[in-house]
Order: C-alpha cells, then sequence, then structure tokens
C-alpha cells in the first residue's frame, strides 16, 4: 500500500448511502437489504459494512443496549432482541445478523443459535450470528488453532476463547 492510498480516505458516497450505485451514479433501491442488530457503542460496524458491501446491498441497523448497567444474558434480553429485529423487518430486511459477539460469545452458542431463531420467527427474514459466522469460517478453512485479537477487555476475551474451544 502506498503512503498516497494509506491516506486517502474511502469513497464516501460508499459509506454515506447505501443506496448509491457507484457505476451508474445514480439513486436508487437496494436490490436487497442486510439488517445488522448491533451493540449500542458500536461506532464501527455500519462504515465498515457500507464500505465493503456491494454497490445496491443496504445496510440497516438497530441497536441494543448491552453494556454496563444494561449487561445481561442474552436470555433477559429476549425483548429487546425481538423490538429491535421488528425495526429491521420493517426495513425489508432480507437477512438480519445478530452482530453482538462478545454478548452472544459470553452466553455461548445454544444461546445464540436461540436469539437467531427468535430473530428468524419475528421477522420471516434470514437470520444469523456472528459467532456461528466465525465458527463455519474456522471450519471451512479447516483453522483449529485460531488467533485471538480483540479490543475488548480480558474477560470478554476469556468468554470468546471459551466459546471458540467448543469448536
Amino acid at each position: 500500500m502506498t503512503e498516497a492510498s494509506a491516506a486517502s480516505p474511502p469513497d464516501a458516497s460508499r459509506i454515506m448511502d447505501t443506496t448509491v450505485d457507484t457505476h451508474a451514479g445514480m439513486l436508487g433501491p437496494a436490490r436487497a437489504r442486510l439488517g445488522l442488530i448491533i451493540p449500542s457503542v458500536n461506532l464501527l460496524s455500519e462504515p465498515q459494512f457500507r464500505y465493503y458491501a456491494p454497490d445496491m446491498l443496504g445496510i440497516h441497523a438497530a441497536r441494543l443496549r448491552l453494556t454496563g448497567r444494561w449487561m445481561r444474558p442474552l436470555s433477559e434480553m429476549h425483548d429487546d432482541i425481538r423490538r429491535a429485529a421488528a425495526t429491521l423487518a420493517d426495513a425489508h430486511c432480507d437477512a438480519i445478523v445478530f452482530h453482538c459477539t462478545g454478548s452472544a460469545m459470553r452466553d455461548g452458542p445454544e444461546a445464540e443459535a436461540r436469539v437467531t431463531e427468535l430473530i428468524a420467527a419475528e421477522t420471516g427474514a434470514i437470520a444469523f450470528a456472528t459467532g456461528e459466522a466465525v465458527t463455519e469460517a474456522l471450519h471451512a478453512l479447516a483453522i483449529r488453532r485460531p488467533v485471538l485479537v480483540t479490543p475488548y477487555v480480558q474477560a470478554t476475551n476469556d468468554a470468546e476463547v471459551a466459546y471458540l474451544e467448543t469448536l
């Protein structure tokens, strides 16, 4: 990567407007919509998804309060998760990702599976979660000893290690 490309900001049209077809230069309806249920403190997922997603993929987000004083087991968040999923269904999302990796990995694969079942039942959309996606990717690539690098506190890292050890 050159210094010029490293310093260049990403194409703002890809980050700011998910319905811009950068090839045609026209606004238009999204061909498909992806819903994200993310922690309320997450500042990176939306711009990253918008930047890396294919043109004409609509990215929509709903937020959950689940850190600090709102931290609780997923089983106690089902009503909040249903409400977040319902708002994404209002946007006609084709698939919805429970993108709360730390919480899902803390509570384990069974709790995460229950969350995706709730989302699918509430919305009729395809539902999956990041922990599940990580697991599938590691299996597909035959990775048996992954390296974990996170921005999280040690307790969250320990929960993620325990989740990944269930593979």
